[in-house]
C-alpha cells in the first residue's frame, strides 16, 4: 500500500510543539465541551415541547385516572426520574471513558505548521491538513481542534513548547491556518469566565451567543455548560426570579382560597430567600478560588428556582405528612446535583465548591427554622354574604352529624381482650385554617403507628376545604363521640388519646368554628364533663392551643395524662396557613414521638426544642406544659411496653 502523501515540515515556519501525555482530566475538559456544543444544536423550541408536552400530559393523565387532582405522585415521578437519568447518563460516561494504555491517551507529540497537523502517538501518527478543521474551541487550560461534530484534537497548554496562554495559542494556529481556516466563526469557550469571539478580528455579531430567549430557555429547562453572554446576563437572572416569584405567589393565593386580602407583608420573607440563594452562590465563587463566576452559578440556581417551587409548593400543598419528608429530601438532591453539573460545566470537578454551596444551603436552613418568616401575601377575609350562610342547609348539616358520628364509631375496631389499647379521637376546632386539620391528621398517623391504633381512632375536623369526609367538630358532636368511642373500649385497661387543636383564648376556650355555622366554643368544664360522662377511665390529653395551660387544672387527676402547648398566660406559636402544623405540633407529634422512649421524654425533648426555637426568633416563650397522674402511669408503662411485642 502506497504510503499518505505527508508533506515535510519547514523548521524555519517556527512550528507549534505539544509534547506530553494524555490523561483522563484531557478527557474529561473535551468531554464537558462537547456536552455544551452538542446541546448548542438542538433547537430551544424542540426541547420545551420535548419537556412541556409530556409533562402535560401526565398531570392530565395522573388526574383522570385517580378521578380527582392529584399531582403529587406525578411530581414525585418526575423527580425520580430526573434523579435516575443524571445517574445513568454518569454511570455510562465513567465506563465510557478510554483506557489508559490505548490509543487515545498515552504519549503524544503534536506539530503544529502552516500545512497542518502531524501527530506521532505509541501506536502510530497520522497527519490532518488544515482544511479538515472545522472549529477551534479553547478553555483555560486546553484548545480543542474539531474535525467534525464529535471528533477532536486535544491540545493541552501544559505541552506547549512556546508556554502560550490559550488565546494566544488560538491565535497562534488560526495564524498557521490562514486561508484553510473553516468560514464559520471559531467558538472559544473559558471555564470561569466564558467568552465568545469570531474567526477574524472583525466583530460579527451572528458569532455571538444565542439570543434571550434562547438563554432563558436553556436556564429553565436545567441546561448547564460553560456559557456565558445572555445565559448569565442580568436580564435571564431577572426573568428568572420573577417567573420563580410568580410560582410562588400563584401557591399562596390558591392556599389562601376565595376573598383572600393582599397583604405586603410577605416582602419580608420573600426578600430573606432571596439572601439565601445570593449567599449559596456566593459561598461556590469563594470556594472555587474565584475560578467559577459569581454569576454563573446565580444564574443557573435561579434557573432551576422556579421548577423547583412547584415541586416543593405541590409537596406541601397536596403531600401526605408521612410522605412530605421523603419527598422534600429527594428534591433536595436532585437540586443537589444540578449545581453540581453546572459546576462541572465550568471546566473540571469543583468538590470544594458543591461542598461551600451545601454547607451554606444548610447554614440558611438552619437560620430559617430558628427566624419566624413570614411570607404569605394573601390571608382569608370573608364577606357578609358568607357570614349569613343558608340556615336551612346549615341546620341540615348539622342534624346529620350525630349520625355520621354513629357511623364512624361503628368501624373503630374494638379493644383486644387482654391487652391495653389505644383509641385515637380527634378534634380540629377551626376550620378557617387547614393547619389544624393537618395536623390532626398528622398526629392520627403517629398515635396510629406508634401504639398500634390502626383502625381505632376516629376524627372530628372543621376544615372549610372538606365537610365531607369526616364529621364536623362541634361540642355536642364531641359529647357524643366520647360516649361512642367509651362503647368501644374496655374501660379497665384501654387508654383514650384524646388530641384537640384550635386557636385558644385566656378566657381560657377552645375556637369552634366552620363558615357560617353557629357554633359554640369548648371550654375546660364542658371538656371535663363530656369526659366523666362517656365512663371512659384512663385518658392522654393533648391540646395545641393559645392560653391552653390553663385546662389543665380542669382536666388533671391520677387517671390523666395532659400535656398543653402553652402555659396559661402564652400564646403559641405556628398557626399560620403558611405552616402544615403549629410549631408545637411539630416539635411533639412530627419529630419527637415517633423515636422517643417514652411520652414524658417526647415532651421534654419538644418543650427545649419549642423554647430554644422560640427565643432565637426574639418571642415570648409558649413554655409548653404537662401533668402526668400517678394511676395512669404503670398503665401507660404497659402501653409503652406493648409497642415492642
Amino acid at each position: 500500500m502506497d504510503e499518505p502523501d505527508v508533506p515535510q515540515l519547514d523548521p524555519a515556519a517556527d512550528p507549534i510543539v505539544i509534547e506530553g501525555e494524555l490523561t483522563q482530566e484531557d478527557w474529561s475538559a473535551w468531554l464537558a465541551v462537547w456536552t455544551v456544543r452538542v446541546r448548542a444544536r438542538v433547537p430551544a423550541w424542540k426541547t420545551v415541547l420535548a419537556v412541556v408536552l409530556p409533562l402535560l400530559a401526565g398531570v392530565v393523565l395522573s388526574s383522570v385516572l385517580s378521578g380527582r387532582h392529584q399531582p403529587l405522585p406525578f411530581f414525585v415521578g418526575v423527580g425520580a426520574y430526573l434523579m435516575t437519568a443524571t445517574l445513568t447518563q454518569r454511570l455510562f460516561r465513567d465506563v465510557s471513558r478510554p483506557a489508559s494504555e490505548g490509543y487515545f491517551l498515552g504519549r503524544l507529540r503534536m506539530e503544529l505548521t502552516s500545512e497542518g497537523v502531524r501527530t506521532v502517538r505509541d501506536h502510530g501518527e497520522s497527519w490532518t491538513r488544515w482544511s479538515a478543521v472545522r472549529d477551534v474551541t479553547r478553555t483555560d487550560t486546553h484548545v480543542f481542534l474539531w474535525v467534525d461534530p464529535i471528533s477532536a484534537f486535544i491540545l493541552p497548554l501544559r505541552g506547549a513548547s512556546q508556554g502560550l496562554d490559550a488565546k494566544g495559542l488560538a491565535e497562534r494556529i488560526r495564524a498557521l491556518m490562514g486561508d484553510a481556516a473553516p468560514a464559520a466563526p471559531v467558538e472559544y469557550v473559558a471555564s470561569h469566565r466564558p467568552t465568545v469571539e469570531p474567526a477574524t478580528s472583525a466583530p460579527d455579531e451572528a458569532a455571538r451567543p444565542a439570543g434571550f430567549l434562547r438563554a432563558l430557555a436553556r436556564r429553565l429547562l436545567w441546561r448547564v455548560g460553560p456559557e456565558g453572554g445572555a445565559a448569565s446576563s442580568d436580564a435571564v437572572i431577572a426573568c428568572c426570579a420573577a417567573l420563580a416569584l410568580a410560582v410562588w405567589l400563584a401557591f399562596d393565593r390558591y392556599r389562601a382560597g376565595e376573598g383572600a386580602e393582599w397583604y405586603l407583608g410577605g416582602t419580608g420573607g420573600v426578600a430573606w430567600y432571596a439572601g439565601g440563594l445570593l449567599l449559596v452562590a456566593w459561598a461556590a465563587h469563594r470556594a472555587s478560588a474565584r475560578e467559577v463566576h459569581f454569576r454563573s452559578v446565580l444564574a443557573a440556581m435561579v434557573g432551576a428556582l422556579p421548577l423547583v417551587l412547584v415541586l416543593g409548593l405541590s409537596i406541601r400543598e397536596w403531600g401526605s405528612p408521612p410522605w412530605q419528608g421523603p419527598c422534600y429530601v429527594l428534591l433536595a438532591a436532585v437540586a443537589g446535583i444540578h449545581l453540581h453539573r453546572a459546576l462541572v460545566a465550568t471546566g473540571r470537578p469543583r468538590p470544594g465548591a458543591l461542598t461551600a454551596a451545601v454547607l451554606a444551603a444548610a447554614l440558611f436552613a438552619w437560620g430559617t427554622s430558628k427566624a419566624w418568616v413570614q411570607s404569605s401575601f394573601w390571608y382569608d377575609a370573608y364577606d357578609d354574604a358568607d357570614e349569613r350562610g343558608d340556615p336551612v342547609a346549615d341546620e341540615t348539616l348539622l342534624f346529620e352529624q350525630a349520625a355520621r358520628i354513629d357511623d364512624a364509631a361503628a368501624r373503630v375496631a374494638p379493644g383486644r381482650p387482654g391487652r391495653p389499647d389505644v383509641f385515637f379521637l380527634g378534634f380540629a376546632g377551626y376550620g378557617e385554617q387547614k393547619v389544624f386539620a393537618e395536623e390532626l391528621k398528622l398526629t392520627e398517623s403517629v398515635v396510629a403507628k406508634r401504639y398500634r391504633a390502626s383502625g381505632r381512632s376516629l376524627l372530628l375536623v372543621n376544615d372549610g376545604r372538606d365537610r365531607e369526609t369526616h364529621p364536623l367538630a362541634t361540642v355536642p358532636g364531641l359529647r357524643h363521640a366520647l360516649a361512642r368511642m367509651a362503647e368501644r373500649m374496655d374501660p379497665d385497661e384501654d387508654v383514650l388519646f384524646l388530641m384537640l387543636t384550635s386557636h385558644g383564648s385566656d378566657d381560657p376556650e377552645l375556637s369552634v368554628s366552620n363558615g357560617a355555622l353557629d357554633l359554640s366554643g369548648l371550654d375546660g368544664p364542658e371538656l371535663r364533663d363530656a369526659l366523666d360522662a362517656s365512663g371512659i377511665r384512663w385518658r392522654v390529653i393533648v391540646i395545641s392551643a393559645c392560653y391552653s395551660g390553663a385546662f389543665i387544672d380542669q382536666l388533671a387527676d391520677d387517671h390523666t395524662i395532659v400535656v398543653t402547648s402553652a402555659a396559661s398566660d402564652r400564646t403559641s406559636f405556628g398557626c399560620g396557613d403558611d405552616n402544615v402544623v403549629t410549631e408545637f405540633g411539630a416539635a411533639f407529634i412530627r419529630d419527637a414521638l415517633p423515636g422517643a422512649a417514652s411520652l414524658a421524654a417526647a415532651f421534654e425533648t419538644a418543650k427545649g426544642a419549642v423554647d430554644e426555637r422560640e427565643r432565637a426568633a426574639g418571642l415570648e416563650p409558649s413554655s409548653p406544659q404537662a401533668r402526668f397522674g400517678k394511676a395512669i402511669e404503670p398503665v401507660w408503662a404497659r402501653i409503652e411496653a406493648a409497642r415492642s411485642w
